[in-house]
């Protein structure tokens, strides 16, 4: 175990950010904290990486408190920020030679720009670079020391598909390397490629814990049917809401989201449509992806551009 919280809370004046929340990081999982904004996973995360106090709880890092023991925890993890800010006109290398001297043994930054294809950025300033080399380049900056657990905060945003899978491979190849890593994104097939464990927040609460696979299992939710609307006046929300083993209709724009737990749902839709003689195309049916249950599990009011019906 590498990370152990108990009973964390934080609070800000009269606003409660998180809420007395307990879990564990087991050694050498890919563990995700995630949830809508406002959650508490941030400030979950500068609290374990002793950027910031809690109000009560327990924490320990690798056997180390984030706070008391800051300068001897920081030889033994790695941070990656969203956001890294750096010197004006410093070129990658002097960046990397300038992070290396903050380590008794760090990682040669050589082999580190070659790994992850930033040798022949050397000599180029680190404003010059694109938003993927400056994300590898963080996460260089972040395996100087040598980490036990790598803490990383929305690594692939901004990123172009391809730039993206980089990373992901990237992140797995580090994970098998003994490295227990810590994430949070707002990419659900991120967490669902990455990830062991995923901790769901909401309003400074845990609502769920599970791998993937676990969650998706346990939701309820066993069929997802999905079809655009030629004209909007056909829809009965009513009679569609009533068809046996529909859970959850969402709605956006002119596409249909029907959720659902009784087996043959698709074709029970499709006898409906047909039955009401519904003007439609693109009916598409498909099991749940992770994005479906953190939706059921947050509440569709959080997910932008939703309405639910029911």
């Amino acid at each position: 175990m590498d990370v152990s919280v108990e009973n964390l809370t934080v609070k800000y004046k009269e606003v409660t950010a998180v809420n007395d929340i307990s879990f564990k990081v087991d050694s050498g999982e890919i563990f995700a904290v995630i949830g809508p904004n406002g959650a508490g996973k941030t400030t979950t995360i500068e609290c374990i990486e002793g950027l910031k106090k809690p109000t009560k709880g327990k924490i320990e890092v690798l056997g180390m408190d984030p706070l008391k023991d800051r300068k001897e925890l920081y030889k033994h993890i790695g941070i990656q920020l969203q956001e890294s800010a750096y010197p004006d006109k410093i070129k990658v290398e002097e960046v990397c030679r300038l992070f290396s001297s903050f380590y008794d043994k760090p990682i040669d930054y050589n082999k580190l720009l070659k790994e992850l294809i930033l040798e022949d950025k050397k000599s180029k300033y680190v404003t010059s670079l694109s938003g993927g080399e400056k994300q590898r380049l963080s996460i260089l900056l972040a395996l100087l020391p040598r980490p036990k657990l790598l803490c990383i905060d929305e690594i692939t945003t901004g990123l172009d598909p391809m730039s993206r899978r980089y990373m992901w491979n990237l992140i797995k190849e580090v994970n098998k390397q003994g490295t227990t890593i810590l994430i949070t994104t707002h990419f659900m097939d991120e967490v669902e490629y990455l990830c062991h464990k995923v901790m769901i927040m909401n309003k400074g609460k845990i609502i769920a814990k599970d791998s993937v696979n676990g969650l998706i299992k346990n939701c309820g939710i066993s069929q997802k049917v999905m079809f655009d609307a030629v004209y909007m006046d056909d829809i009965d929300f009513k009679n569609l809401s009533e068809i046996t083993g529909v859970k959850k209709i969402i709605n956006t724009n002119s596409r249909f989201i029907i959720l659902g737990n009784r087996e043959g749902l698709e074709n029970i839709v499709f006898k409906y449509l047909q039955m009401r003689k519904i003007s439609y195309k693109n009916l598409i049916y498909s099991t749940p992806n992770f994005e479906d249950v953190f939706l059921e599990l947050v509440g569709y009011e959080m997910g932008e551009g939703y309405e639910s019906i029911l």
